[in-house]
């Protein structure tokens, strides 16, 4: 389903480059799911891992979490 901000080829293309979710994410992912609770998408997270992987933030503040681990 196309959304107002992208394109659904667009974002195909940045998830097949994306790398596969390792099992506790994905566990994550289904309890999220099937619970209702809002998570982050995969291609988000992974912009942000390179975004602070870039910067080397040396604190960061965590709003609304929806899990915790």
């Amino acid at each position: 389903m196309e959304n107002l901000i992208n394109y659904d080829f667009i974002k195909n293309y940045i998830e097949d480059l994306t790398p596969e979710t390792d099992d506790f994410m994905k566990s994550l992912e289904i309890f999220a799911y099937y619970n209702h609770v809002p998570i982050i998408t995969k291609d988000t997270r992974r912009f942000l891992e390179i975004f602070l992987k870039i910067l080397k933030p040396k604190k960061i503040l965590e709003i609304f979490v929806g899990i915790f681990c």
